[in-house]
């Protein structure tokens, strides 16, 4: 008769298997949404959170790499984006700031705080957002970059707040750089499918121009040519 042991060990092997089974599923969600970039980066933060139980943002680094700032979220209670969306206000932040998500795509490395916030962070940290953790009662907050080919193209953050939420663990921030991981190359594959349909359309629009000036061309033509009849 199996012992306890054995029974643990197949219950951490059903784990795995299911959270194997839930990412390539989350892999392949986000490989569909590709071809629309807008729909892809509300699917990444849809699929986080609700695998997470928690809200999730996707903030993006800017092209000239000076400021980060929020591009989607999502949160199982509507109540939590309208709280957010009135105490926020500006969801853009300098690189040079000391906030959260400041810091990781300055250190490239994940980060998890928990409640009560240090006294380390508070100091850090700008007022409005403090007012907002206290206002949802936040028990933690996990951020990891998006990382692809050596360049952090931003974050993607978990918050679980409320009196009966479980903190967030080491397991949690694990599996989010792993949905970041895959996240961000779908991003780096979805703006360069991006930029080649923009720079095919911009072909056919001076195919289109050129086909046009071409045809003025011979109207002109064979206007002079009957003109010269005449």
């Amino acid at each position: 008769m199996p012992d306890d042991s054995s029974f643990n060990s197949l219950a951490r092997d059903d784990s795995a298997a299911a959270q194997l089974r839930t990412l390539v599923e989350v892999t392949r969600t986000f490989a569909e949404a590709t071809i629309d970039y807008d729909r892809l980066l509300q699917t990444i933060v849809e699929q986080a959170g609700r695998l997470s139980s928690a809200y999730c943002g996707l903030g993006l680094v800017s092209q000239d790499v000076r400021s980060w700032e929020m591009v989607a979220e999502y949160a199982q209670e509507p109540e939590t984006l309208t709280i957010l969306n009135q105490m926020m206000g500006a969801r853009r932040l300098s690189l040079d700031e000391q906030g959260f998500a400041p810091t990781v795509v300055r250190t490239g490395r994940p980060l998890l705080v928990h409640s009560p916030l240090p006294e380390s962070y508070r100091s850090r940290v700008r007022p409005e957002i403090l007012a907002i953790m206290e206002r949802l009662k936040f028990r933690s907050i996990a951020v990891v970059p998006l990382r692809v080919r050596g360049a952090t193209l931003g974050t993607l953050a978990l918050l679980r707040h409320g009196d009966n939420a479980e903190p967030l663990g080491e397991a949690d921030i694990e599996l989010l750089q792993v949905l970041a991981d895959h996240a961000a190359l779908a991003l780096s594959n979805a703006r360069l499918l991006t930029a080649v349909q923009r720079e095919l359309a911009e072909h056919k629009r001076t195919r289109e121009a050129l086909e046009r000036t071409e045809e003025k061309l011979r109207q002109s033509q064979k206007m002079e040519a009957i003109g010269r009849l005449a």
